[in-house]
């Protein structure tokens, strides 16, 4: 099979298997070598598109649902294209559905594509009827995190680093980081850049939210190892790290947590406690995560965790107090 091009992404894949098909649609006995050249790809390449082509279709997958194409590279016919080789005819349902996409995409993609979302807005628009849709047009002012990401993405671009000021929330403090950018990414609602950071000397994930005064620097940026390994699903690798999973209780008012940690939260107790489950990757993070959210967050085990909490809770206090100090116990046992 042809090795897919560098730089071609998902959305680039999606618009070229249409045009793809709609040529082929149109030009019934072509041959791969002739859309290639009218479309710009090599004919190894058309031919894998043909075949992804050929299993794909509308809901239900039965026969007559799927696109049907014979795909002879001497002579292309598309026999049923399940109506892709036509400009779609949206009912006000599906338009306004769609404008709700593009509403939460227009502010996770690049400024020139975000024009792209939002001209696209403006023709699908008419044709919800009266659905109300927030307007895609950005305010005057950005808010830090979208001036953040609009530095990220114009430094991806151009291939060039990034310096920021990021906080880092497990030891409270502020520092000026210069980045090269590998791989910008959304997961469970944040936005998250993975780039080479040149004063620790390592590539690390470094959240929007958390970036102040952007600037794009004139240095090249530097490739970052594992950028384009990444797993979408679990791009911090927590299912491979943790060790163990430790459950705990939250206040219902401290749900905000699970934006800064990876907690899962299960859902609400009779006594208006969150239930949620919390990755252990390393234990100190996890004992000193705890800790510092001790007044809004209770560890129901495991018992290991547990001990390892009580000792540092202890040591915490007999350094106050001179040695002797309560011994401070976890909810659980097991």
């Amino acid at each position: 099979m042809a090795k897919k091009p560098a730089g071609r992404d998902a959305l680039e894949d999606l618009s070229l298997a249409l045009n793809v098909l709609a040529y082929f649609a149109n030009h019934e006995g072509a041959t791969v070598f002739e859309a290639g050249e009218e479309l710009g790809v090599d004919g190894p390449d058309i031919q894998d598109i043909l075949w992804e082509l050929w299993t794909c279709g509308v809901p239900g997958y039965a026969h007559g649902d799927l696109i049907d194409l014979d795909p002879d590279p001497r002579a292309v016919t598309v026999i049923n294209p399940q109506g892709l080789d036509r400009p779609m005819r949206l009912t006000p349902f599906e338009a306004a559905m769609l404008l709700v996409v593009l509403h939460d995409v227009v502010d996770s993609v690049s400024p020139r594509a975000a024009g792209a979302v939002r001209s696209a807005a403006g023709k699908i628009a008419p044709l919800a009827g009266g659905a109300a849709i927030d307007d895609l047009d950005a305010g005057d002012e950005p808010g830090p995190e979208e001036a953040a990401r609009t530095a990220v993405v114009e430094a991806l671009e151009g291939s060039r680093r990034i310096a920021v000021t990021y906080y880092t929330a497990s030891s409270d403090r502020r520092s000026r980081r210069e980045l090269s950018p590998g791989r910008l990414l959304n997961h469970d609602g944040g936005q998250y850049l993975f780039a080479h950071d040149h004063d620790a000397g390592e590539a690390r994930w470094f959240k929007l939210s958390r970036m102040a005064d952007p600037e794009v620097l004139d240095a090249p940026a530097e490739p970052v190892a594992g950028a384009d390994d990444i797993d979408e699903a679990d791009p911090f690798e927590l299912k491979d790290k943790a060790g163990e999973t430790a459950r705990v209780r939250i206040r219902r008012e401290a749900a905000w947590l699970a934006d800064y940690a990876p907690i899962d939260v299960a859902g609400e107790a009779a006594d208006g406690w969150l239930e949620a489950s919390l990755p252990v990757a390393r234990r100190e993070w996890a004992t000193r995560f705890l800790l510092e959210n001790g007044d809004r967050i209770a560890l129901a085990g495991p018992i290991g965790l547990a001990r390892a909490v009580d000792d540092a809770a202890r040591a915490a206090l007999e350094a106050y107090s001179g040695g002797d100090s309560p011994t401070p116990t976890a909810e659980g046992s097991d």
